[in-house]
């Protein structure tokens, strides 16, 4: 090490040097952090390419700007990085993919890019958002035959979805609901969109799958809905599922009620692994908000905890 830059070290690491470099560059540092998320916030990636856990992914002008964005300034941390790595085990292991509240498609297409023979149905029933997950589909040179414009519900015919308004008429909303009750439904400025709904179980009845099936499901706040139309998909077939539950105060239980009595298990997505719920960890406060829902007799009975590297252990259960 050269004589000078001993020297400095030496000032670096005393105690009256750290401080003076402290207070010097202390305020620099935040100021830069400061701008530096300001930047993020305010500029915004329109069109174009960005690279997500190795895989390229293009993006149409106006198409997914709030997850291009993310991903154009952080990569794979910038949107759901967690999340990602659980649905991208099984993906890697299903033979039917399942994308309940698809929007524009991300996991649609990047499940296409590592799966190119994955059978997949996506369904995304707003006609704008439809549109945009079809363009996104043929912008990255996938089949978009497969993304059916329905919602996934308890009946078959029309309903009426709630969408919040945007500011920007270029983004996707992505907390649309069919939940009458919702707080989307309260809200003063808000779009009403009748969309044609199909209960799963009406969905798969004609239709032969490869297994296993492996489910996404963001439906803010229906998931029981959808799982009310599909206790024959779940009963028979026995797929793995990521779904968002978000916290609310009824605590999920109607959710948590339908799947127990299917012989389903909770396990929260968090960053060092899957964690299993009880009913009652519903109702206490929680950073996360996306679970992993498996059967019962797929999982170890004497693990609460399970880390990424683990989670080989989960596996598919047996179709009846």
């Amino acid at each position: 090490m050269r004589p000078g830059f001993k020297t400095l070290k030496k000032f670096r690491d005393s105690p009256s040097g750290s401080h003076a470099l402290a207070s010097v560059l202390g305020p620099v540092a935040r100021a830069c952090g400061r701008a530096s998320q300001r930047i993020r916030e305010v500029v915004r990636y329109n069109g174009g390419a960005v690279e997500y856990d190795g895989v390229t992914l293009v993006f149409p002008e106006n198409v997914g700007m709030v997850y291009s964005s993310l991903i154009f300034w952080d990569g794979t941390g910038g949107y759901e990085p967690t999340t990602w790595r659980v649905l991208k085990h099984f993906i890697l292991r299903a033979g039917h993919f399942v994308d309940i509240g698809s929007n524009v498609g991300l996991y649609a297409v990047l499940a296409r890019k590592i799966r190119p023979e994955l059978v997949i149905d996506a369904f995304e029933p707003i006609p704008a958002i439809h549109a945009h997950n079809v363009e996104f589909h043929k912008s990255n040179g996938a089949d978009s035959g497969f993304v059916h414009r329905i919602a996934c519900g308890d009946r078959d015919g029309e309903a009426v979805m709630f969408l919040p308004a945007m500011g920007d008429e270029n983004e996707d909303e992505p907390t649309a609901t069919l939940r009458a009750d919702s707080w989307q439904s309260h809200k003063a400025a808000r779009k009403e969109v009748p969309v044609p709904t199909m209960r799963l179980d009406t969905f798969m009845a004609d239709k032969v799958r490869p297994l296993p099936m492996f489910i996404k499901m963001d439906v803010e706040d229906f998931e029981a809905g959808v799982l009310r139309g599909a206790h024959e998909v779940f009963s028979r077939l026995r797929p793995v599922m990521v779904c968002e539950i978000l916290p609310r105060e009824h605590g999920n239980q109607e959710t948590v009620s339908l799947l127990r009595a299917l012989d389903y298990e909770f396990f929260g997505i968090c960053r060092e692994g899957v964690h299993r719920m009880t009913g009652a960890d519903f109702f206490a406060p929680r950073p996360f908000t996306d679970f992993l829902c498996v059967p019962s007799a797929s999982v170890p009975r004497d693990r609460n905890f399970l880390p990424y590297g683990e989670l080989g252990r989960i596996s598919f259960g047996e179709s009846k």
